[in-house]
């Protein structure tokens, strides 16, 4: 069959009639199609990444003041189910934006040695209570079958099948969802234009008897936006989130679908190589769940109530660079109730002013936690810079709604001990600051 072909048809007239000569440029018209594909998604990734970062700040300001209300009033019940309500959708938003954000950055995933039916076992748990009406199965080749991958990333990308598979089969149906390690030339079989590192590879598919999709749909589901529900909340990047996330982790996804029948949902990566050093014990205990605090493993503090709050003073001074409004108040606020003194600042220069000053007069700051991005000023990065020169034994935290920033993905190149993305909850505010101060032997 020639469908799908592209030829250049050239005609010459001879004596005895017309010469035409084919040539067959499909490669060229595909090679010129994915490289439109590519600036698209590239200018819609830029676009989400801005969107992503803003959403984060409010998003941090809104969960964030949900909890105080609610460490406030303990013994409220029903403004804590209201609250909770509020909570709940906050929480959903944020994954919403985290989904946003693997789509702008195209992944960068952080490793982690996973193991692999931890990470799907606790995925289809989740599903069964949500629908009883399908039957789940699981079927694992290896057990103990380890990959180092991005757990929060990975488990993404199969949630979003899953839930595709689930969406298809309203009426009831099996999904199985199937893991193996495969060779580089079971690779090969399964998707002959991909190159695969010589390494045996991770492969994960989800199978369902749902509606399945016509080939014309199946051509599309991975362009931006593109989706066959016709729910008026599906976002169509579902998809496409999962397509960036296989590549960053140097593999492929790819769908077969038969209209009536079912889908095949195939996610095929390298399992990648143990870091130097690092043993069984130190597998990802979170099964594929969204990744802590970076740098921050302790468990989050409760709560402080009423005059606890109040006469807990542990006498550390922290001084705060945040240029949104709402959530300095915030940070100052949920520090305060911790027993610190709190300066804030919005402005890099009037951080530095600020940090000098207390230098001078002996009263020096114990941290500082501070935002990347100022609009208009002297943002976090340079900031640090400039105080890193004056004080080589400052103690910084950074913090950012692009949690892709490089400053985020390595803190210590920049001169700060440890990450905070946004958004986080208070309790995770004070765990983060406990953490280093304990660790820096500034309280105990």
């Amino acid at each position: 069959s020639t469908r799908g072909l592209w030829f250049e048809v050239r005609s010459y007239r001879t004596e005895d009639g017309v010469l035409a000569l084919f040539t067959d440029i499909t490669s060229g018209k595909q090679e010129d199609a994915e490289s439109i594909r590519q600036q698209r998604l590239e200018g819609l990734g830029l676009l989400a990444r801005g969107f992503a970062h803003d959403f984060n700040n409010r998003l941090t300001a809104i969960t964030g003041n949900i909890s105080l209300a609610r460490e406030r009033q303990p013994d409220d019940v029903e403004l804590h189910n209201l609250l909770g309500e509020a909570q709940a959708a906050a929480a959903h938003a944020t994954g919403l934006v985290q989904q946003l954000m693997t789509f702008a950055q195209g992944g960068r995933p952080i490793r982690k040695q996973t193991r692999i039916s931890d990470l799907i076992r606790r995925i289809l748990t989740e599903h069964r209570i949500q629908h009883p009406e399908i039957r789940y199965q699981f079927q694992g080749a290896d057990p103990e079958l380890i990959a180092n991958i991005d757990p929060a990333q990975v488990s993404r990308l199969v949630e979003n099948l899953i839930a595709n598979s689930a969406l298809a089969m309203s009426q009831g149906g099996i999904l199985i969802v199937r893991s193996a390690r495969i060779t580089p030339e079971e690779v090969k079989a399964i998707k002959g234009s991909h190159s695969p590192m010589k390494e045996d590879h991770l492969l994960i598919e989800v199978i369902d008897t749902g509606h399945g999709m016509k080939p014309e749909a199946l051509n599309q589901v991975f362009e931006p936006y593109f989706t066959t529900r016709p729910e008026n909340n599906a976002s169509g990047i579902g998809l496409t989130v999962c397509e960036s996330i296989a590549k960053a982790h140097s593999g492929f996804i790819q769908l077969q679908s038969k209209e009536g029948k079912g889908t095949i949902a195939t996610f095929c990566a390298p399992l990648g190589k143990r870091p130097t050093g690092e043993t069984e014990g130190e597998l990802d205990k979170t099964s594929g769940g969204e990744l802590p605090v970076a740098n921050l493993d302790l468990p989050a503090l409760g709560p402080l109530n009423g005059t606890e709050a109040d006469n807990f003073l542990v006498g550390t001074r922290i001084l705060i660079l945040e240029d949104d409004a709402p959530i300095r108040r915030l940070m100052a606020a949920t520090l305060r109730r911790a027993g610190h003194e709190v300066v804030e600042t919005r402005d890099g220069n009037d951080t530095i002013s600020v940090y000098r000053e207390a230098m001078d007069e002996g009263a020096r700051f114990h941290l500082l936690i501070c935002d990347l991005t100022i609009e208009n000023g002297l943002g976090g990065v340079e900031t640090m810079r400039q105080l890193t020169e004056m004080d080589p034994s400052i103690l910084a935290i950074v913090s950012s709604g692009y949690s892709d920033a490089p400053a985020m993905a390595n803190p210590e190149a920049f001169g700060f001990r440890a990450v905070l993305p946004k958004p986080y909850a208070p309790s995770e505010l004070r765990a983060a600051v406990h953490r280093i101060l304990t660790a820096h032997h500034i309280i105990s």
